[in-house]
């Protein structure tokens, strides 16, 4: 375990943590390199593709070993921004047993990045242990620097049957980092979490009409807010569910049509709140996919039932998304389309 903690934090490693995923049909990520020219004499990049793969076969094969022993400290310290969150909700949720992974053959795409951070994605077939299909995982992995250890930033699962847009990369087959504020794409980078937060609270009529396509991960929200402000109401409650954009990084990459993959995260705060006088208030009971997360707030009204799994006045459910989108450039006649998420539940208060 030193050795491979070593590897992964401090040097490339090699040896692999991948076992072969059975897949079916064509590779979601099949012929999406396209060289295009290089600009001739530029200093080395700060990760090669030698030092990717490895710190890759390092980080999963530590994944797999602090799985299955349960070691949520560990396994939340080779991890850093909303994918820590995540990791650790795994564990927790799971009582410390997360689901185990085999993984397959990734496919890398390494920025050209000449200063630190430095950073590197990975599609990578994941099978999970007592499932028939294998999804798609897209990791992002940064090193601030020279020092620091590669640690998992990002990691989001692309739709099933969707296929990942074709990445642009130079002659040495090195990929092309979009910054944040870049506005050669519909939506700069920055700006993609905030407008699809705006199409998740306002759904298809709302300010992102025009740049965000629908879908079950942007105006349909929309739609299952407006379900559950019906059926709080009908209980006594008053309901609503905030979406917002996080301090997290964002990762983007240049695309063979000029736009751009994007990868960001969210935060969803759904809030349930008694709408009776305080003399009639009655517990009502937390669901049980929350009660992992559920801690009673500092000033809790009624300290004698800081344990019991109900609320009384208010209930707060946070939630980390992360999402993979596609970017068209700016002249392009077409929107903006989330491809690939993950998220959960990481933590929630009563009171």
């Amino acid at each position: 375990m030193a050795g491979l903690w070593l590897v992964f934090g401090l040097t490339a490693c090699t040896g692999s943590g991948r076992a072969p995923v059975a897949s079916s049909g064509a590779s979601p990520v099949a012929a999406t390199i396209s060289p295009t020219s290089a600009k001739p004499d530029r200093p080395e990049p700060k990760v090669t593709f030698e030092e990717a793969e490895s710190a890759l076969d390092a980080y999963l094969a530590l994944d797999t070993v602090f799985r299955a022993s349960g070691d949520q400290r560990l396994a939340t310290e080779i991890t850093r921004d909303g994918q820590r969150q995540l990791t650790a909700a795994a564990y927790l949720s799971n009582d410390l047993a997360p689901p185990r992974y085999s993984w397959g053959d990734p496919t890398l795409f390494v920025p050209r990045v000449e200063q630190f951070p430095a950073w590197f994605t990975a599609v990578v077939g994941r099978h999970e242990q007592g499932r028939e299909e294998a999804e798609t995982s897209i990791m992002t992995f940064v090193r601030h620097s020279e020092d620091a250890r590669w640690q998992l930033s990002f990691a989001s699962l692309l739709y099933p049957g969707t296929a990942l847009p074709e990445v642009a990369v130079d002659e040495e087959g090195y990929a092309t980092p979009l910054g944040a504020e870049d506005d050669s794409v519909l939506i700069r980078p920055r700006l993609m979490a905030p407008l699809h937060a705006t199409a998740a609270e306002e759904g298809p009529g709302g300010f992102s009409r025009g740049h965000i396509a629908a879908g079950p991960h942007t105006t349909e929200y929309f739609a299952a807010i407006v379900k559950e402000r019906a059926k709080a109401k009908d209980n006594g409650l008053s309901y609503d569910s905030i979406f917002s954009a996080t301090e997290h990084p964002v990762y983007a990459l240049r695309t063979e049509d000029g736009g751009a993959l994007v990868q960001y995260a969210l935060t969803r705060t759904s809030t349930w709140d008694a709408q009776t006088l305080a003399g009639e208030v009655v517990p009502k009971p937390i669901p049980n996919p929350m009660l992992w997360a559920t801690e009673p707030a500092d000033d809790i009204d009624n300290p004698s039932e800081r344990d019991e799994p109900t609320y009384r006045d208010t209930l707060r459910a946070v939630e980390t998304h992360q999402y993979v989108s596609t970017v068209p450039a700016k002249d392009a006649k077409a929107l903006a389309t989330v491809v690939g998420f993950d998220g959960s539940l990481v933590r929630a208060t009563k009171n």
